[in-house]
């Protein structure tokens, strides 16, 4: 009989070993290298005992790891003076090669930007072409260098061009750098273009693509040219076409042919009216003769003939001209291209 109570003692000591064994703190030194990003909805903390305390940590928020032990069976990892996480709750970022940089800008490249977040996973997130954001920190990801946008948000530095903006206005952009281009035309190129201010930095506008802006200006930031489209407003010159001098319209009443010259229509055509943008009734038949005093190609190699004042023909209304006629038109890109019906 008592060499059975001593097996059956034995067999019950060996039944409750695991769950003695599970109840018991095992500390172990971390790394202290070692940060956690807290997970959304994973800032609850505890006590070494395993008991809530009365303080959460925020989502994404980064804290440094101490050492790790197991608390009823789950690991933790201490983040301050008996004050616990559970390791679950943590994204471990062992990077240690983090390097802080304040006062940058980085400008995305064509095609855009995944992000990835601190162990180099992409979270979903994509950076337009052309937008500009500030850069904290830099560091290496599985051999590829990464800049920090945003907590726990990193680009892949081939996607982004980085450079120091500062934060003085005359030492970043010195009005000796600024070339005054007045009567230039802009046309923004497929993709659209983000504006950036004085200093280089996005100021949330963004133009649309194909549309046209009066350019003044133009000057070199962070080793980007970029174009004034307006006060304090600038356009990278990979986002747009400038073209050559625009003809004001109060020029068009100014004669820019050798002399004035007769010649008879060969079709009716309706008459551009210049003043107004609009196509009005011509009341000569085919055949009738006009006084040309100036010659205007547009962008789409369309050439019009002035015939009275305001007044417009299309040269193919003409028979034939010579290649010297049409030499004296005056480059207007966007003459008689959106005519208002």
């Amino acid at each position: 009989m008592k060499k059975e109570n001593i097996l059956l003692g034995t067999a019950m000591a060996v039944l409750l070993a695991p769950a003695v064994l599970s109840n018991v703190s095992q500390n172990v030194q971390a790394s202290s290298s070692m940060v956690g990003v807290v997970k959304r909805n994973g800032g609850a903390l505890v006590d070494g005992n395993g008991s809530a305390v009365n303080r959460s940590l925020g989502n994404f928020t980064s804290w440094k790891l101490g050492i790790s032990k197991t608390i009823n069976g789950s690991l933790y990892y201490k983040v301050a003076t008996n004050e616990w996480i559970k390791a679950d709750s943590v994204v471990v970022d062992n990077n240690t090669d983090i390097v802080k940089m304040s006062g940058y800008v980085g400008t995305v490249l064509h095609g855009g930007a995944s992000v990835v977040d601190d162990n180099g996973n992409y979270d979903g997130n994509y950076l337009g072409n052309y937008t500009s954001w500030k850069v904290n920190a830099k560091k290496t990801i599985n051999g590829a260098v990464y800049y920090r946008v945003a907590t726990n948000q990193w680009v892949d530095a081939g996607s982004m061009n980085v450079g120091y903006s500062g934060g003085n206005t005359q030492t970043t952009t010195p009005a000796t750098n600024i070339t005054k281009i007045p009567g230039y035309i802009g046309s923004v190129l497929h993709g659209g273009a983000s504006v950036v201010d004085d200093n280089g930095n996005y100021n949330g506008n963004y133009l649309g693509d194909y549309t046209s802006w009066k350019v003044d200006a133009k000057k070199t930031v962070n080793g980007t040219v970029y174009y004034r489209v307006a006060t304090n407003q600038w356009v990278s010159q990979e986002s747009m076409s400038v073209g050559a001098p625009a003809v004001q319209k109060t020029q068009y009443s100014n004669s820019n042919v050798a002399s004035t010259f007769s010649i008879k229509s060969s079709a009716l055509r309706d008459f551009y009216d210049s003043s107004t943008n609009t196509y009005v009734h011509n009341p000569y038949g085919a055949g009738s003769p006009y006084n040309v005093s100036k010659i205007v190609k547009n962008i789409n190699g369309a050439y019009y003939f002035q015939v009275e004042p305001n007044l417009w023909l299309p040269a193919s209304t003409f028979d034939a001209q010579s290649a010297e006629t049409l030499s004296n038109a005056v480059y207007e890109p966007y003459f008689a291209t959106n005519v208002t019906k």
